[in-house]
């Protein structure tokens, strides 16, 4: 990755040799020899770090009153004071009011290059962790062994080496947004930032400066606004909702795209385009271009590979490491010790639709272990869940034949039914055939009709499922 550092310094000869040091080293570097021109730069296009003298001779504005500015225009610019009349009391004024580094002139080349190379680092972990406290995702990898997750695997293994952009399509909670980071994290730009931007932002002017960024013509206040494609230099963009992007942006980003540059709002100077793009959308780019809400001729530049990801319920069996890694999540952010769950809430959370996804499993577990703090048992139970995913429903047994004692039941929880009728009169095999036929029955009527749920749900086999419900004489579905 190779970083642009603007040199700010009154005195020829020393920005000559600063940049001829840094340019050796690997280094693109710019220079200004006073305010004026340095927040000109700053304005076209931000740099990755300022070298900074203190004091600007003949300069509108003194080294420590620019080191306020470029503050003030909040876009995490690392910036190393330096001075050859630097004293202790000015080295501290400095780094309380922001400044990375100190160095005092004459300063060796070695001196120089660590503190650059260190404030680069820096820059990175910064913003790896306020990354961290935006967004709190559970996987360091593309959970799950279904083959619908190992055939994305094998594209992502492919693609993120390259440069090349990713649109990725699926519902809301699907994961979208984690196969983006996996990308990101597996390419070349890893150690850069990783920066997401919602396209469905409805007013059009805040959004165009959100993107492009903005020149300001105050030079006291602010140098501008830096806009996303520039915080996301060296690093990857993601899209979030981008069939959604206002009409004139898009008009902008075609362009954008073919000249890989862009500027800023009220800008005269392009700014080389240094980011990976990925977007992402819940619903189907065709509808949208048929409508011509979204430019097909963007949407063919930002898929160059497209990805759709499958809903939670079409990928069943990744529901148990799934949970793994959650729950492993959660109980971290909750600082509590790890829970596990039982086969039977596995087996519930593997038998639930799941409109919502991953992220509506991530809510459930979190649920099921916040509101039961309390238990001494680290185990979460069937019941910790809510009744919208235990799916509790009242069965009748109108249809049961009335010579039968064990069904003068009543119509309410099929669990106080059973206590409240004969069954524990009978001899175990009949009421075990009892329990078995009011239990079979719910559980297909539960999932529909649909015995390969009802078998995996229940723990047996199909075919043997099959024989017990033909032996009960359980035909019909009750609706």
């Amino acid at each position: 990755m190779t970083l642009d550092v603007l040199i700010i310094d009154d005195e020829k000869d020393i920005r000559e040799l600063v940049s001829g040091i840094l340019k050796d080293e690997g280094f693109v570097t710019r220079t200004a020899k006073d305010s004026t021109e340095a927040i000109e730069q700053i304005r076209q296009k931000k740099p990755d770090i300022v070298i900074l003298d203190v004091w600007l001779n003949d300069s509108r504005f003194d080294g420590i009153q620019l080191l306020d500015i470029i503050q003030e225009q909040k876009a995490s610019i690392p910036v190393i004071m330096v001075s050859g009349h630097g004293t202790i009391e000015v080295a501290v004024k400095t780094l309380k009011r922001g400044a990375y580094d100190f160095l005092e002139k004459p300063f060796t080349a070695d001196r120089l290059v660590t503190a650059v190379q260190k404030s680069a680092e820096y820059t990175q972990l910064k913003q790896e962790n306020d990354t961290l406290k935006l967004k709190n995702f559970f996987d360091q990898e593309l959970v799950g062994k279904s083959e619908a997750i190992q055939d994305i695997k094998k594209v992502v293994e492919k693609v993120s080496a390259t440069n090349s952009r990713v649109f990725i399509t699926g519902q809301v909670g699907s994961g979208k947004e984690n196969i983006a980071r996996f990308i990101h994290r597996k390419s070349l730009r890893a150690k850069g930032i990783f920066l997401e931007y919602n396209c469905a932002e409805k007013n059009i002017e805040k959004a165009e400066i959100d993107i492009f960024g903005k020149i300001s013509s105050n030079l006291g206040q602010s140098s501008g606004v830096v806009g996303i494609l520039e915080q996301a230099n060296n690093g990857t963009l993601y899209l979030k909702n981008v069939l959604e992007m206002p009409e004139n942006i898009q008009k902008k980003f075609v362009r954008i795209l073919q000249k890989n540059s862009f500027k800023r709002i009220d800008g005269t100077t392009s700014i080389p385009l240094n980011v990976r793009i990925i977007s992402s959308s819940v619903e189907d780019p065709s509808t949208y271009i048929q409508n011509r809400l979204f430019r097909e001729d963007l949407y063919y530049r930002l898929a160059i590979i497209s990805i759709n990801v499958p809903s939670l319920c079409q990928r069943r069996e990744d529901i148990p490491c799934l949970v793994e890694k959650l729950i492993k999540s959660i109980c971290t952010s909750y600082n509590i010790e790890e829970r596990q769950c039982s086969d039977s809430a596995i087996n519930l959370l593997k038998n639930f639709n799941w409109p919502g996804n991953i992220r509506q499993l991530k809510n459930a577990l979190e649920w099921a272990i916040v509101t039961n703090l309390q238990k001494s048992r680290k185990i979460i139970q069937s019941s910790y869940f809510s009744s919208e995913i235990r799916g509790d429903i009242v069965v009748t047994m109108q249809n049961t034949p009335k010579h039968q004692p064990e069904a003068q039941l009543e119509e309410e929880n099929w669990k106080e039914d059973l206590d409240q009728s004969n069954i524990f009169k009978m001899p175990l095999r009949e009421a075990r055939e009892i329990f078995e036929k009011y239990y079979l029955k719910i559980q297909v009527n539960r999932f529909g009709g649909n015995i390969s749920r009802t078998s995996t749900f229940v723990e047996m086999e199909r075919s043997a499922l099959h024989r017990k419900l033909k032996t009960l004489n359980i035909h019909k579905i009750e609706k």
